[in-house]
């Protein structure tokens, strides 16, 4: 990026000064990751939750997951090390009478957000 600056609306043209500068180079990163393969199977009284997040440009920052609308809870990933723009996550949770529905979050280390849900009958 290149800032300009001037003072020549304020000063005759012989007076006026202006400098400029360039900066390095940056990443505008506004694409949310991408979830997949969501599943929940329900095993023994738990529901075991899996799922794949992927980020085009940058690296995964956290992954949550809610059970029915609740508080949002932090899930580590499968290698137990968020340090990659691609990763995979498997939580178990408890089990609650009749229908539920679990949302998984993704953010990114721009906070780019991604949001899938599940039900399990």
């Amino acid at each position: 990026m290149r800032i300009t600056a001037s003072d020549s609306p304020s000063n005759p043209p012989e007076l006026a000064l202006s400098s400029s500068r360039e900066t390095d180079p940056f990443v505008i990163d506004n694409t949310p990751p991408s979830i997949t393969g969501l599943s929940a199977t329900a095993v023994n009284g738990k529901i075991e939750v899996r799922f794949h997040a992927k980020d085009a440009l940058s690296t995964l920052g956290k992954a949550e997951y809610s059970i029915n609308g609740g508080d949002w809870t932090v899930v580590e990933p499968t290698t137990r090390l968020t340090d990659s723009n691609e990763l995979d996550y498997r939580v178990t949770v408890d089990r609650v009478a009749g229908e539920t529905t679990i949302a998984v979050r993704v953010s990114d280390e721009f906070e780019n957000q991604a949001v899938a849900k599940t039900v399990v009958k």
